[in-house]
Protein backbone atom coordinates (compact mmCIF):
# COMPACT_ATOMS: atom_id res chain seq x y z
CA UNK A 1 0.00 0.00 0.00
CA UNK A 2 1.04 3.23 -0.54
CA UNK A 3 2.13 5.78 1.89
CA UNK A 4 -0.61 8.48 2.43
CA UNK A 5 1.47 11.39 1.61
CA UNK A 6 2.96 9.64 -1.99
CA UNK A 7 -0.92 8.85 -2.66
CA UNK A 8 -1.46 12.75 -2.27
CA UNK A 9 1.18 14.07 -3.82
CA UNK A 10 0.81 11.37 -7.15
CA UNK A 11 -3.34 12.68 -6.80
CA UNK A 12 -1.96 16.41 -6.62
CA UNK A 13 0.50 15.87 -9.91
CA UNK A 14 -2.37 14.16 -11.95
CA UNK A 15 -4.67 17.08 -10.94
CA UNK A 16 -2.13 19.47 -12.06
CA UNK A 17 -1.27 17.77 -15.98
CA UNK A 18 -4.97 17.90 -16.18
CA UNK A 19 -5.96 21.48 -15.17
CA UNK A 20 -2.89 22.23 -17.56
CA UNK A 21 -4.14 20.07 -20.15
CA UNK A 22 -7.59 21.50 -19.98
CA UNK A 23 -6.07 25.66 -20.17
CA UNK A 24 -5.27 24.66 -24.04
CA UNK A 25 -8.85 25.37 -24.93
CA UNK A 26 -9.07 28.64 -22.75
CA UNK A 27 -8.93 32.02 -24.82
CA UNK A 28 -6.22 33.39 -23.07
CA UNK A 29 -4.07 30.76 -23.68
CA UNK A 30 -0.57 31.52 -25.96
CA UNK A 31 -2.00 29.77 -28.68
CA UNK A 32 1.53 29.64 -30.50
CA UNK A 33 3.03 26.83 -27.98
CA UNK A 34 -0.36 24.74 -28.77
CA UNK A 35 1.80 22.13 -30.92
CA UNK A 36 4.59 21.89 -28.10
CA UNK A 37 2.88 21.74 -24.96
CA UNK A 38 0.42 19.37 -26.35
CA UNK A 39 3.37 16.86 -27.12
CA UNK A 40 4.89 17.36 -23.71
CA UNK A 41 1.49 16.29 -22.51
CA UNK A 42 1.44 13.02 -24.80
CA UNK A 43 5.12 12.46 -22.47
CA UNK A 44 3.79 12.74 -19.42
CA UNK A 45 0.73 10.63 -20.57
CA UNK A 46 2.37 7.35 -19.60
CA UNK A 47 3.33 8.82 -16.20
CA UNK A 48 -0.23 10.13 -15.34
CA UNK A 49 -0.79 6.51 -15.66
CA UNK A 50 1.25 4.88 -13.88
CA UNK A 51 0.69 7.12 -11.06
CA UNK A 52 -2.37 5.38 -10.40
CA UNK A 53 -0.63 2.23 -9.30
CA UNK A 54 -1.53 3.02 -5.89
CA UNK A 55 -1.42 -0.23 -4.44
CA UNK A 56 2.05 -0.55 -5.17
CA UNK A 57 4.29 1.25 -2.91
CA UNK A 58 7.82 1.01 -4.54
CA UNK A 59 6.34 1.35 -8.19
CA UNK A 60 5.02 4.93 -7.38
CA UNK A 61 8.14 6.03 -5.62
CA UNK A 62 9.90 4.28 -9.24
CA UNK A 63 7.89 6.78 -11.12
CA UNK A 64 7.93 9.72 -8.84
CA UNK A 65 11.62 9.51 -9.31
CA UNK A 66 11.69 8.90 -12.98
CA UNK A 67 9.23 11.74 -13.33
CA UNK A 68 11.35 13.67 -11.87
CA UNK A 69 14.23 13.29 -13.70
CA UNK A 70 12.29 13.68 -16.85
CA UNK A 71 10.98 17.12 -15.38
CA UNK A 72 14.63 18.16 -14.50
CA UNK A 73 15.41 17.63 -18.10
CA UNK A 74 13.16 20.14 -19.62
CA UNK A 75 13.97 23.63 -20.72
CA UNK A 76 10.11 24.75 -19.26
CA UNK A 77 10.71 28.73 -20.84
CA UNK A 78 10.33 26.73 -24.69
CA UNK A 79 6.26 26.27 -23.43
CA UNK A 80 3.54 27.98 -22.38
CA UNK A 81 3.04 29.88 -19.46
CA UNK A 82 -0.21 27.03 -18.09
CA UNK A 83 2.69 24.62 -18.96
CA UNK A 84 5.18 26.61 -17.10
CA UNK A 85 2.84 26.87 -14.15
CA UNK A 86 1.95 22.91 -14.29
CA UNK A 87 6.08 21.83 -14.43
CA UNK A 88 6.66 23.59 -11.60
CA UNK A 89 3.68 22.76 -9.21
CA UNK A 90 4.84 19.34 -10.36
CA UNK A 91 8.15 19.76 -9.18
CA UNK A 92 6.79 21.48 -6.08
CA UNK A 93 4.77 18.11 -5.26
CA UNK A 94 7.29 15.86 -6.15
CA UNK A 95 10.12 17.61 -3.47
CA UNK A 96 7.87 16.78 -0.68
CA UNK A 97 8.74 13.57 -1.05
CA UNK A 98 11.56 13.15 -3.10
Amino acid sequence: MVSCKSEVVSLNIINSYFLGMREINFPVYQKQFKQIDLELFISLADFMGNLTELEKNNYIQLVLEDLKKFLMSIESKNYSRTVQRMLLDMKTEIAKII
